[in-house]
């Protein structure tokens, strides 16, 4: 039978309500009363011990609920619940139901054998007969629906349930094939910020909630998975707008394509050993162990309460600046639903489960901050680890991956390049888990292959492997087995570990290595082949990097050169501005990747999204619309000369071309064009080598340069369409924002119809045009983009073989014949369902 703990500040009123319990006729339940402090517990207050001490009286397998009333109840509670065993943790249950409605109701629930979760539910809705009677409004959507399993009569619709005051009620099906996991619950998260509402939510097929819109925590304790129906209750001035916005994102799938989703592979594909292909490939290598990254903070309190939630709150801010950080230099080589890993762990570190529950245990308990991070951390991660659903319970380790990190920064450690200090030769890592940021931070030209103990198919870390082209093994139980230095053969396709292989097994390994090796090979060698459409027509296929090494990977993927060098990477994450040598030492390493091939390099684009402290730029309401890009050049003229200076000496040896960004007015080309001419003056009297002339061209990336385009045309060598950019303000929707995910295609009829006016009027004046935003990669954006007549397209480098591919299997005569019936089209969905009849010859 359950157990039932009633926590009061007073003694007296906890008896008392056990008394009355009691009388109802429920004599025989497990239940104690326990409260107060001080001499005879007759003082206001409660204490821990005592809470620990009630939980065992009553304790069995069925489990304890827990109620209190205010305040530092609760905390008592939880940390009653910290120094409970750990096999006696999941079954207990702290409720947020009222105490003496809760505590009735809940008696009633036990009497009759009920569960643990059917009982905490009939607790929170304790309220329900009282506000019937007296035929008030609920004061939340807990009661009487979540209570009794019934839905609002506009469910089945899913349109405006009743109003309460200023709150609306909506029912929405997920349908991502992983229920509402920790991506979409971070898309919905940023886009419940964005608006003034409260906002609450339930699983109706679960009966469980409702809880907090804005904690990743607590809404993955919902448990929601695909097919399953949700209720929102919202209330506050934008209430109806937000509820729009969420159903916009729900039947969008959070932004999550059923084929990306699709090509998840299962939890349940284990082999017969109990292993786990988590990311295809074969790798042979020595087998490297990690110890465990974990941490556990030894109790302390701190000296000053206000001081120790500020550096709290200081590392918290570190932190977010570095996993921003580590999404830039992967931004590349990721897609935007692998790179929305980091922005979920960034939310996670806000979470108030996390960040409000330990300043509150900082400003209650007086502890220091490492210590109350610790508690919140192992609280919120155990709470996963007792979810049913295999995918949601792999979110434990994102909670433990950022309690790493920011305890890490809360005692001044950078724990990330620690992990393969001293190698240089290829390994396996084996570990009984990796994070995200661990998998972020590896050198790939070492690490061939991951074994991990715990860790499936779905986590986060084994997304990342799989786009990083990393084998992973997953579900490894003998770790002790092996020893350093062992040699060790993985599949990641079938998951298969071999643990020092006989000479005939490594033969075999190493000739299907070879085998896979040739096959990509050949890929890449038809990548560096010239991406010819059927009619003849030659496209050039270039690649966005942001950084020497993206280079590297950038010309082992067939790229003609590159159409956007992002070197924004020299100026981020660090105190002071990089110097000119620097800078000038790699933009040579990114030349030596390339030789003779063309690399466009944009000069540093801050601002908009990416902020530097040392530069202090003032704080805007919307930044995109800001100072920005050059905008920046002529109140930072030191920077912007060191940087130009570089470029041009670079240049001396390689094909180097320069490209400004944030171009609204020909005045600006004249004058940014005078300003580079000035710092090769300067260069030719200090006899400096450095190229001179080289091209200059701009950015179309406003809709006042898509219109300005004839006269800009005269004034620089090219263009280059960023389509990001373009895209967001053309649209005016903030490409971040996911409430506006609908207005970030491209295909937009507006968007193609500013590409158009670029295009033709580069050509009239006999002017090269590229693209080198996510456009050039999308199968659609590609066709679009032939039929409007680019010359190059530019993409991330993984993109680059299938890209080419597809040109190929283009004919662009027919585009542009295509093009008359595109421009009538309404919207970007009409122009892909046109574009989709042409391939498919209808």
């Amino acid at each position: 039978m359950v157990g039932l703990v009633i926590v009061s500040h007073s003694r007296k009123l906890a008896e008392a309500l056990a008394s009355l319990i009691r009388g109802t006729g429920n004599e025989a339940i497990p239940m104690v009363a326990t409260g107060g402090v001080g001499e005879g517990a007759q003082e206001l207050g409660t204490d821990a011990g005592d809470i620990v001490d009630a939980i065992g009286s009553v304790y069995s397998d069925e489990g304890v609920l827990v109620l209190t009333d205010l305040g530092s109840a609760v905390l008592s509670a939880e940390l009653a619940l910290e120094f409970l065993p750990d096999e006696q943790k999941p079954h207990i249950r702290i409720s947020s139901a009222p105490l003496v409605e809760g505590a009735v109701s809940a008696a009633v629930q036990i009497g009759l054998g009920s569960s643990l979760q059917d009982v905490e539910l009939e607790a929170r809705g304790g309220l329900v007969p009282k506000q019937e009677h007296l035929d008030q409004p609920e004061t939340s959507s807990s009661s009487a629906d979540t209570a009794s399993g019934t839905e609002t009569p506009s469910a089945a619709s899913g349109s405006f349930g009743p109003e309460t005051g200023n709150r609306v009620e909506r029912v929405m099906t997920i349908t991502n094939v992983h229920g509402l996991h920790a991506r979409p619950a971070a898309k919905l998260i940023r886009l419940i910020g964005s608006f003034d509402a409260d906002v609450e939510v339930s699983n109706l097929s679960r009966k469980l909630g409702p809880v907090s819109g804005r904690s990743l925590n607590r809404l993955s304790s919902l448990n929601v998975l695909q097919n399953e129906r949700v209720r929102f209750s919202v209330s506050g001035p934008e209430a109806a707008s937000l509820l729009d916005a969420v159903e916009a994102l729900v039947d969008d799938n959070f932004g999550e394509s059923e084929e990306q989703l699709e090509s998840l592979p299962q939890p349940e594909s284990k082999n017969p050993e109990g292993l786990i292909g988590i990311s295809d490939g074969i790798a042979i290598g020595k087998a490297f162990l990690l110890t465990s990254h974990g941490f556990e903070a030894e109790k302390a309190f701190a000296e000053d309460r206000d001081t120790e939630a500020r550096l709290f709150t200081e590392a918290v801010e570190r932190v977010e600046a570095d996993l921003a950080a580590k999404k830039r230099m992967l931004v590349s080589r990721l897609s935007e639903q692998e790179l929305e890993i980091f922005d979920a762990h960034a939310i996670l570190l806000r979470d108030p489960e996390l960040f409000d529950e330990t300043l509150r245990l900082i400003a209650d308990g007086g502890y220091k901050a490492a210590y109350a991070w610790g508690l919140r951390v192992k609280k919120v991660s155990q709470a996963y680890e007792t979810l049913s659903d295999a995918y949601l319970r792999q979110r434990a380790k994102d909670v433990r991956d950022v309690g790493v990190q920011l305890h890490d920064a809360l005692i001044g450690k950078d724990g990330s390049g620690e992990l393969l200090t001293g190698i240089s030769s290829p390994v396996i890592l084996f570990a009984d888990d990796l994070t995200p940021t661990q998998t972020a931070s590896f050198d790939f030209s070492i690490v061939k292959g991951v074994v991990t103990r715990f860790g499936g198919p779905t986590s986060h870390t084994a997304i990342l492997c799989r786009a990083l082209g990393i084998p992973a093994v997953g579900g490894f139980a003998d770790m002790e087995s092996v020893a350093d230095g062992t040699m060790v053969i993985i599949d990641g396709k079938v998951g298969a570990v071999s643990i020092d292989p006989q000479e005939g097994e490594l033969a075999e390994a190493r000739e299907a290595e070879r085998q896979k090796r040739e096959e990509l090979e050949r890929l890449r060698q038809k990548a560096e082949e010239a991406a010819i459409s059927i009619d003849g027509s030659l496209v050039e296929v270039f690649a966005n990097i942001a950084s020497p090494r993206d280079a590297e990977l950038a010309i082992r993927n067939g790229a003609e050169g590159s159409g956007l060098f992002r070197t924004e990477f020299l100026f981020l994450n660090r105190k002071t501005a990089p110097t000119e040598e620097e800078q000038f030492g790699a933009f040579v390493k990114v030349g030596e990747a390339f030789g003779e091939k063309p690399v466009i390099i944009r000069t540093f684009d801050i601002g908009g999204d990416k902020q530097i402290d040392y530069m202090r730029l003032p704080s805007e309401a919307n930044p995109f619309l800001g100072v920005r890009g050059l905008r920046l050049y002529e109140t930072h003229r030191e920077l912007f000369t060191a940087h130009i200076r570089a470029i041009l000496r670079a240049a001396f040896s390689f094909n180097f071309q320069i490209m400004v960004p944030m171009v609204v007015e020909v005045d600006e080309c004249i004058r940014i064009r005078s300003a580079i001419e000035e710092i090769h003056n300067d260069l030719e009297r200090e006899g400096v080598k450095h190229r001179w002339p080289l091209p200059i061209g701009a950015m179309i990336e406003t809709p006042a340069a898509a219109l300005l385009a004839e006269k800009l045309a005269s004034s620089v060598d090219f263009f280059s369409i960023g389509s990001n950019d373009l895209t967001q303000y053309v649209m005016a929707a903030e490409r971040g924002n996911p409430d506006l995910v609908h207005f970030s295609d491209p295909l937009h009829p507006a968007v193609l119809s500013a590409i158009k006016l670029a295009v033709e009027a580069a050509h009239r004046q006999g002017k090269r045009i590229g693209v080198c935003g996510e456009m050039g990669s999308d199968r659609d954006g590609i066709a679009a983009l032939l039929a409007l007549g680019v010359d190059e397209i530019s993409m991330s480098p993984a993109k680059i073989p299938e890209a080419k591919e597809r040109i190929r299997s283009l004919d662009r005569s027919k585009l542009l014949s295509l093009l008359p019936r595109l421009e009538q089209e309404g919207s970007a969905k009409a122009i892909r369902s046109l574009l989709k009849e042409l391939e498919e010859g209808r």
